[in-house]
């Protein structure tokens, strides 16, 4: 079911499977990154977050793709925020790099996202170099 595109629970089962920490849906996650689907990207930044952090997985292809979707101002919102708790849970070095770019998408003025993105910005001191 998760593998299906066509299917409306894909996203939802896909997110399960991450929850259960099944290895092989590793690459359903990785394939979901280049989908047009905001659903079916936000669920596989939230299942790569658990399968990511399973012993034997090598993944820096999907972190940098998680880094690469937090700054992606054609993103949909809850895509971008699934890759930003992933991000934090991880504990990943790219986070600071992606809150950097993303903090510069004006259209994310009073999103919930904006709020956290700020707030990890401060947590971190993360330094800006604004023009």
């Amino acid at each position: 079911m998760a593998q299906d595109t066509a299917n409306p629970l894909g996203p939802s089962a896909l997110i399960a499977l991450g929850d259960l920490h099944e290895a092989k849906a590793i690459e359903i996650a990785r394939a979901g990154f280049a989908s047009h689907n905001p659903e079916r990207l936000e669920a596989s930044a939230r299942a790569a977050g658990k399968l990511v952090a399973l012993p034997g997985i090598n993944a820096d292809d999907i972190r940098d793709r998680l880094a690469a979707l937090l700054a992606d101002r054609g993103a949909s919102q809850p895509a971008r925020l699934a890759a930003l708790d992933t991000l934090l849970a991880l504990n990943d070095r790219r986070l600071d790099g992606a809150l950097k770019l993303a903090v510069r998408d004006a259209g994310l003025e009073s999103s919930e996202l904006l709020i956290k993105i700020e707030e990890q910005l401060c947590k971190r001191k993360v330094s800006l170099n604004l023009p």
